[in-house]
């Protein structure tokens, strides 16, 4: 594997999973289109009008020609008689820029109403009442945004969990109604859809948006990027692209947002985000407002936005120009009171949330608490393996890092003698179906190891040898095949360029083997001729790696081997990232470079994310991490460890090699 192709690899690896939310999964299976159900009558209302419906419908709208000043209200009923109160029709924000010479109303949840009542202050011609049943029987839970992670990008439903019928994008010539245009995001958009409290199937409400906008108003499909409901689910909008199984990031290849239809003369170039509900004088729900600031930080991160920022917006197609906030209501753009008073009122306390997250520490009240913090950022319940490494000593586990994001499996630690409280919580909640310790019985007990085998189903196994160089061996041959498409090799004396490495091993599906400086040992040149790598990879200088070692593994590969290294243990893990991340990646891991266990934790997670660890010191970030960090400025960075291991002045200088806030 050439240098060329590693980098292309590793980009194209990060970008794949680059908006892969770990939260409670959505429905991932290929749901079928939800056909809507329609009736749509029409009639002169001069006063107050029944409309009698051929069906239950689960959402109503009424709309008319012009009279936007109109005071109109509907009353609902489920049983053809009687009604409930008369509700305010308030005018559909994307129904406003259809200019077409009709006024829409908001869609209203009717929860089985099989009769309209609407009543107006002046004489409307053709008024049309538009019922909808959008329902369907219930596909299983779907993923909660409000439980994960402040740094994890929402889950985002894709429009085949929520039932879209597709063929509504599609004239009768199967050509696209709304042609797909797609440009460089500058802005963000809060909205609020203005419909009603307590919506028992907001994914049915989210089929009706669809519909109305699609077919009733003519857009051709949704008009907003993505939908937020009350529980905290976010929902793909207005179509993109087909994301092979990744999550929906409303966007093309490039990064381009596609241009969707939710704020007039200001659509190309932003992102509209509608919170499902009416937000002028109540709050959204804390699990809506959390995901709202998750998706807005993944959001400015990825389109490299600063989300405290104000400045122009320029139209891309139309030259039309505005300054705004970088995240802004739909106020700020269009005369409408969306999002609502009250969250409007709320988007600078947004702006600084969203800000905040995107360097967010991650750590416990020890270094078992920080690595079972870890694990809680990436692994979700149901692991099929858990690595247990020892806490007090780094020769064993260092191998793992590569192993365990293979496998897609947290590592975590443990005293030789006993489970840290914090740990045995952690794998209770990922309920493995087995536990592999790594190192012998001098680094892990026996009596730890039978004390785990009761925690798994399938127990838990032990891989080691006679010393690391075995032990690291024994960990490759138990999980990479012969014809490995690289291989790393660091020096077994020390940590830092291994765990610089591992993530990339990791991600480029490689293991990590361990050598003495000066000779190659035995173990580990039997496990590389059985792995067979087209190339290796040598971490460190001559002091950790001697040209002598470096020349006996080039004969070991076809590709030979390549150094990768620094001055230092810092200007080597900047060396790594440097080599191997020529694009920018979403996630990013800095770690203390003088202790092993926070890194180690990490380097699973980073692996299976993509994601560099970038090594610094206490007392700052050195100057090649901090160009690197400049660099790349990737969409998270994740700060492994308490403020006694990185204090808030590293955090501090992290943010600004970023150019963050």
């Amino acid at each position: 594997m050439t240098r060329a192709i590693a980098r292309r690899l590793s980009a194209s690896l990060i970008v794949a999973i680059a908006v892969t939310a770990l939260v409670p999964a959505a429905p991932t299976r290929a749901d079928d289109p939800v056909e809507t159900e329609v009736v749509e009558l029409a009639a002169d209302v001069d006063g107050s009008r029944d409309f009698p419906l051929s069906m239950p419908a689960s959402h109503v709208a009424v709309h008319w020609p012009d009279e936007r000043d109109a005071a109109v209200t509907l009353a609902l009923s489920t049983d053809g008689r009687t009604f409930g109160a008369p509700l305010p029709v308030e005018i559909d924000e994307v129904g406003a820029e259809r200019g077409d010479g009709r006024t829409y109303g908001q869609l209203v949840v009717a929860d089985g109403a099989v009769a309209v009542r609407v009543a107006a202050d002046r004489p409307l011609p053709n008024l049309k009442v538009l019922g909808l049943d959008t329902t369907r029987d219930a596909v299983g839970a779907w993923g909660l945004g409000a439980t994960a992670s402040a740094s994890v990008q929402p889950s985002v439903i894709p429009r085949a969990a929520w039932g879209a019928d597709e063929s509504l994008r599609f004239d009768a010539g199967s050509q696209e109604i709304w042609e797909r245009e797609y440009f460089p995001i500058q802005k963000l958009v809060v909205h609020h859809t203005a419909m009603g409290d307590g919506d028992p199937d907001p994914a049915a409400t989210v089929r009706a948006i669809y519909y109305y906008h699609a077919i009733t108003q003519k857009w051709g499909d949704i008009g907003y990027n993505f939908l937020v409901d009350a529980a905290g689910r976010v929902y793909e909008g207005r179509f993109s692209r087909d994301y092979g199984g990744a999550s929906p990031s409303g966007d093309d290849l490039g990064g381009r947002g596609v241009v969707a239809g939710h704020a007039r003369a200001y659509n190309a170039g932003s992102v509209g985000v509608a919170m499902l509900g009416t937000f002028d004088t109540r709050a959204p729900t804390s699990a809506a407002r959390q995901s709202l600031i998750r998706l807005l930080s993944w959001a400015t991160a990825h389109h490299r936005l600063d989300p405290r920022g104000r400045g122009e917006y320029v139209n891309p197609i139309s030259g039309d120009r505005l300054v705004t906030p970088t995240i802004a209501g739909h106020r700020d753009y269009n005369p409408t009171a969306c999002p609502g008073a009250t969250l409007y009122a709320q988007l600078p306390a947004i702006r600084d949330a969203v800000a905040a997250s995107l360097v967010e520490r991650v750590a416990g009240a020890d270094r078992y608490g920080t690595a079972a913090a870890v694990s809680a950022t990436g692994f979700s319940p149901g692991v099929s393996t858990v690595f247990v490494a020892t806490g007090t000593n780094f020769p064993d586990a260092l191998a793992g890092g590569p192993a365990a994001a293979r496998l897609g499996a947290p590592i975590l630690l443990t005293r030789p003698d006993s489970v840290p409280e914090a740990t045995g919580v952690e794998i209770a909640r990922l309920a493995p179906r087995r536990i592999v310790v790594l190192g012998g019985p001098g680094a892990v007990s026996d009596a730890v190891l039978k004390h785990l085998a009761t925690l798994a189903p399938g127990g838990a196994s032990r891989l080691a040898g006679a010393d690391r160089y075995s032990t690291a061996a024994a960990i490759s041959a138990a999980t990479f095949t012969s014809g490995v498409p690289a291989a790393f090799v660091a020096t077994g004396t020390n940590f830092p360029d291994a765990l610089a490495g591992g993530p990339v091993a990791g991600a480029l599906g490689a293991p990590i083997l361990l050598t003495q400086p000066s000779a190659l040992p035995a173990a580990t040149r039997v496990e590389l001729l059985r792995l067979a790598p087209q190339r290796i990879y040598v971490l460190g200088g001559p002091g950790a790696v001697s040209d002598g070692v470096l020349g006996a593994l080039h004969a070991m590969a076809p590709g030979g081997a390549t150094r990768v290294a620094g001055a230092d243990r810092y200007a080597t893990a900047a060396s790594i990232i440097a080599f191997f991340f020529g694009q920018t990646p979403h996630w990013a891991y800095v770690a203390v470079g003088t202790n092993f266990p926070d890194a180690l934790a990490g380097s699973a997670p980073a692996g299976m994310r993509r994601a560099p660890i970038l090594l610094v010191h206490g007392t700052g970030v050195p100057p090649p991490i901090a160009d690197q960090l400049n660099r790349l400025r990737p969409s998270r960075v994740l700060i492994l460890g308490g403020t006694g291991v990185i204090p808030e002045s590293v955090v501090t200088q992290v943010r600004r090699a970023m150019g963050l806030p």
